[in-house]
C-alpha cells in the first residue's frame, strides 16, 4: 500500500510526524512524496484530492475519510478557501486584473480554476501553470495579472511581491481519501489520534487542528466548469 499527502509541501514536517504517529502495523511506513499521480491505484491507502474531482471522477473508487481542519479565518471546520492575489504595485481591482489575464494551478483545481470561476470570471484568459507556486511567480513576473491560491498554501508561504485582494466564500475542503472502503473510519480516527500526539510546535507551525467527518453528499454535489476554448498563451 502507499500513502500520500502531497497538497502542502509547506507543512511537511508536521504531516511527515501525523503519520509516523497515526500509522498501524501493516500500513506503509512513510508518506510518499511528492505523492502525485496516485488516484487511479488499487493500492492506495490514503491520499488527497479537490472535492469536485472526487465527485466528478473518484467517488465511485475512493472512498471518503474526512478532511484536515487548517483553522482557517471565518471558516468552518470541513470548509476551506482560496485568496485572490495580485503584485503589490498594481493598483487595478481584481476584475480589470482578470480581464488582463489570469493564473491557476490546474483547471481540475476548485482552489486555482474554480475559485476564479467562482468570481464570474469563467470567459477570461487563464494559463494554467501546474501549481499554485508557479501561479504565484506568473503573477509576480507580469505572465498573468491576478491568481487564485489555496489559503493554506498562502498562509504556509506567502509571495513577497503580491498581496491578497479578496478571499473567497467558502467550499468544501478536499478529502482525504480511499482505496480501501473498509478502513475509512479507521484512517480518520488515526490520523485524528496521530494529530493530538502532535507536538505543538507543528501544529502551530502548519496550521493543523483536526481531522473531521465529511458529507458525502455535499462533496457529490460539487463540479467545476469548463475552462475557457482559448486559455492565455
Amino acid at each position: 500500500m502507499i500513502a500520500a499527502l502531497p497538497w502542502y509541501p509547506g507543512a511537511r514536517p508536521a504531516l511527515d510526524a501525523l503519520w509516523a504517529a497515526a500509522r498501524r502495523d501493516g500500513w506503509p511506513e512513510a508518506l510518499t512524496w511528492p505523492g502525485t499521480g496516485l488516484l487511479d491505484r488499487a493500492d492506495l491507502l490514503l491520499s488527497q484530492c479537490c472535492a469536485p474531482m472526487w465527485g466528478m471522477r473518484w467517488r465511485d473508487r475512493l472512498a471518503l475519510v474526512g478532511a484536515f481542519d487548517f483553522g482557517l479565518p471565518d471558516t468552518a471546520p470541513g470548509a476551506y478557501r482560496s485568496v485572490i492575489v495580485q503584485r503589490l504595485d498594481d493598483r487595478r481591482a481584481p476584475d480589470a486584473a482578470a480581464a488582463a489575464g489570469m493564473a491557476a494551478n490546474a483547471p481540475d483545481s476548485q482552489s486555482g480554476w474554480g475559485a476564479l470561476a467562482d468570481q464570474g470570471w469563467g470567459e477570461r484568459p487563464v494559463r494554467f501553470t501546474g501549481s499554485h507556486a508557479a501561479s504565484m511567480a506568473a503573477v509576480a513576473g507580469g505572465a498573468a495579472h491576478v491568481a487564485a491560491i489555496d489559503m493554506v498554501t498562502w498562509r504556509l508561504a506567502p509571495h513577497p511581491r503580491l498581496s491578497v485582494r479578496r478571499v473567497t466564500a467558502p467550499t468544501p475542503a478536499p478529502p482525504l481519501v480511499t482505496a480501501f472502503p473498509d478502513r475509512a473510519a479507521a484512517l480518520r480516527a488515526a490520523l485524528a489520534g496521530g494529530l493530538a500526539r502532535l507536538p505543538a510546535a507543528l501544529r502551530r507551525a502548519s496550521g493543523l487542528r483536526g481531522v473531521v467527518a465529511v458529507d458525502a453528499g455535499t462533496y457529490r454535489a460539487c463540479s467545476l466548469p469548463a475552462p475557457p476554448s482559448r486559455n492565455a498563451a
